[in-house]
């Protein structure tokens, strides 16, 4: 399956029903979604996709033929909208926080979408580093102003910058829509 028709598909789930502003909720859109796992080399490999919300990330890797793929979310209701989403994959979901999940699996690679700071400060860097422990390779998405950060403390590589749409979902937002830039980034486990 192409990135192109993959994104056809993801578009077509369900989104977050009601985002909790303080886990910073906002779904992946189906095309930054699809190249992501495309550019994760998913294909055969045992993904994990932490903090995995409503499970597009997850999805779009077992459709990319994953050998196994599990999600990881702490909000069960988005956990629920992954089960909902996915009801003939073969995709496991857990409701764990994230720093205290324990695998029973070695995994790969992970994918994630996680918080990028904005409203609980170092979120993003504490993801990364549960990631590392997790698997050896993670692709992430992150705010580009924090792309200095990430490369000069873990070395990461900027695969791709996105514009990610960002629309109006809480009473406080003043714009139907606004977009951020993010990166598409790569780590690395130092051996």
């Amino acid at each position: 399956m192409l990135p192109r028709q993959l994104a056809i598909k993801l578009d077509q789930l369900k989104g977050f029903r009601r985002p909790k502003a303080h886990l910073e909720q906002w779904r992946t859109p189906g095309n930054i979604a699809a190249e992501m796992v495309f550019l994760a080399k998913a294909k055969g490999r045992k993904v994990l996709d932490l903090g995995c919300g409503t499970g597009i990330l997850a999805i779009a890797a077992n459709l990319m033929g994953a050998s196994k793929t599990t999600g990881v979310e702490l909000d069960a209701t988005a956990l629920e909208l992954a089960r909902e989403n996915s009801p003939t994959l073969d995709i496991e979901w857990i409701n764990d926080n994230v720093f205290n999940y324990q695998p029973t699996t070695d995994f790969e690679v992970v994918i994630m979408n996680p918080p990028y700071g904005s409203v609980v400060r170092s979120a993003d860097k504490h993801f990364v580093e549960s990631a590392l422990k997790l698997a050896p390779e993670v692709y992430s998405l992150m705010s580009i102003y924090s792309r200095e950060f990430f490369q000069k403390k873990y070395g990461a590589k900027v695969l791709k910058t996105f514009k990610f749409p960002l629309k109006n979902q809480q009473i406080f937002h003043k714009r139907n829509t606004k977009t951020m830039e993010v990166d598409l980034l790569v780590f690395k486990r130092e051996a």
